[in-house]
C-alpha cells in the first residue's frame, strides 16, 4: 500500500537480495520495476551498503530504497 501511494508504475524500487519475498508480491502490485543489491551468498548474505549507491547512479530517477536487516551484520 505504501508503494503505491508514494511511487508510480514504473518507478524503482531497489531491494537487497535478502529482501522478505512480499516486497516483490508489494512491487508488482504496484506496477514498478525492481533492481537488486547483491549480498555476499551464503553463508553470511551480508550487504555492502556501497552497492546500494552503484544501483542508485545506475538508475538515476526516482526510487524507493528497502533495506531489511535480519540479525546480521550490515557493511558500511
Amino acid at each position: 500500500m505504501i508503494m503505491d501511494a508514494i511511487a508510480r508504475p514504473r518507478d524503482f524500487i531497489i531491494v537487497d537480495k535478502n529482501a522478505h519475498y512480499i516486497t516483490y508480491v508489494a512491487a508488482e502490485r504496484a506496477k514498478l520495476r525492481i533492481k537488486e543489491v547483491e549480498n555476499s551468498g551464503y553463508p553470511e548474505f551480508k550487504i555492502d551498503m556501497n552497492k546500494y549507491e552503484e544501483v542508485i547512479e545506475e538508475i538515476k530517477r526516482k526510487i524507493i530504497l528497502l533495506c531489511f536487516y535480519s540479525f546480521g551484520q550490515i557493511e558500511i
